[in-house]
């Protein structure tokens, strides 16, 4: 339960909002009077924090990695400055400069951890946008989504249970790559489902192949206004780069994103897997459930 709990909060992202709490926890702490226990304390919440943020594979775009970086190193820098003895004859004024300095760096370092959590806090938000019941679906996939064996799969409990009208292209084995050949086969008046990109994470395809393909596939697709939505990638903290590039070309091309934790949800739900991976019948039914209370997303209001 432990075990399962920790994948989660990893893979679905909270990890990241984890460890800036911990670094905030350090911020508020070297404003406090020193001693030895906070001194402690702050380090480890520094180390743990970052941890957490690395572990989350959260796939900061390039611009914020580096204003995280730099707060940090500043915030480092100044805070040794001010602890450092000053020359007798002025440490009067030197210390008092000193302090001042490092309020403002405390400031900027503050700003600029809150930065980092609005650009990500959208990315965890449910979409919303307004549908109905008797729009048409398709969904495009992996194994995941694919109807093999006697089970029936998350897009037929959607359709049976929640009365979506769905046509399921999924194909086990599919990467992005060759899910272009289900994107052959959508309807111009179909609405897009899209999961796929575990067997490119998974695999042998590297960042670039991903993106190339997942590029044109996004661009066939959400052509002429149509209705795209994909489900965000749970990446491993080495596969941020996957995200990142999944993120980009999904504001581009102006698909919707499900947060991860939606199937980083149900993949660390005990019994929703056989293998740690693909879905047992508890699995399927459990994500059609989560897809279905997102009414405004996807099945319209009641």
């Amino acid at each position: 339960m432990m075990r399962d709990w920790f994948v989660f909060h990893c893979v679905s992202g909270h990890a990241f909002f984890t460890g800036f709490g911990l670094l905030g926890l350090a911020w508020w702490l070297a404003g406090r009077t020193a001693t030895r226990g906070t001194h402690r304390l702050r380090t480890w919440s520094v180390v743990l924090g970052l941890t957490a943020i690395g572990i989350s594979g959260t796939p900061m775009p390039l611009w914020l990695a580096v204003t995280f970086l730099s707060s940090l190193v500043l915030w480092s820098v100044s805070e040794r400055n001010v602890r450092k003895p000053t020359n007798a004859s002025d440490a009067g004024v030197s210390a008092d400069a000193q302090i001042s300095s490092f309020k403002r760096v405390r400031l900027l370092v503050l700003l600029s951890w809150l930065t980092c959590l609005v650009v990500e806090v959208p990315y965890h938000v449910t979409p919303t946008r307004n549908a109905s019941k008797d729009q048409k679906w398709a969904v495009i996939g992996d194994s995941l989504s694919a109807e093999f064996g006697e089970g029936l799969p998350w897009p037929g409990h959607l359709e049976r249970d929640y009365g979506l009208s769905i046509r399921n292209l999924a194909v086990a084995g599919a990467t992005v790559r060759t899910a272009l050949q289900q994107a052959a086969k959508l309807d111009a008046a179909e609405m897009v489902l899209i999961e796929i990109g575990g067997n490119d994470l998974l695999g042998e395809n590297s960042a670039a192949d991903f993106e190339r393909s997942l590029d044109e596939l996004l661009q066939d697709v959400a052509r002429s206004g149509r209705h795209v939505v994909m489900f965000e990638l749970p990446v491993p903290p080495w596969g941020h780069r996957f995200g990142a590039i999944q993120r980009r070309l999904a504001s581009r091309y102006r698909v919707v994103l499900i947060p991860k934790r939606v199937l980083a949800g149900v993949i660390t739900t005990p019994g929703a897997t056989n293998d740690g991976l693909h879905f047992t019948q508890l699995g399927h039914a459990d994500l059609a459930m989560r897809l279905a209370a997102m009414r405004t997303a996807l099945v319209g209001k009641p």
